[in-house]
């Protein structure tokens, strides 16, 4: 994408944000995941009483907070190392 104009800043600010939003969507997919299979599963783990399991508001939005922060250290990395090669380098070597 550097070759048809755009900037190290926009290309590393795109992928970024690509990954944030994966990150985003995988944690609040599997926080609904296991939202379901408490609901389903945790009435049955119910021992005399003692044994149960909830999903609090707090450990689900934190489920979403560290995907979308591992989704922003997996893609900074390589967007960065990306944007830094030689636009003539990077191009020869994919042919």
């Amino acid at each position: 994408m550097r070759s048809i104009g755009f900037t190290r800043r926009v290309l590393v600010g795109s992928i970024v944000t690509e990954g944030v939003l994966i990150g985003l969507a995988a944690g609040l997919l599997g926080s609904l995941i296991a939202y379901l299979v408490l609901r389903v599963v945790g009435s049955n783990l119910i021992f005399e009483g003692r044994l149960v399991i909830h999903l609090t508001p707090m450990v689900a939005l934190g489920s979403i907070a560290l995907a979308a922060a591992i989704g922003f250290m997996s893609a900074a990395i390589p967007a960065l190392t990306a944007t830094r090669r030689d636009i003539a380098t990077a191009l020869r070597a994919t042919v």
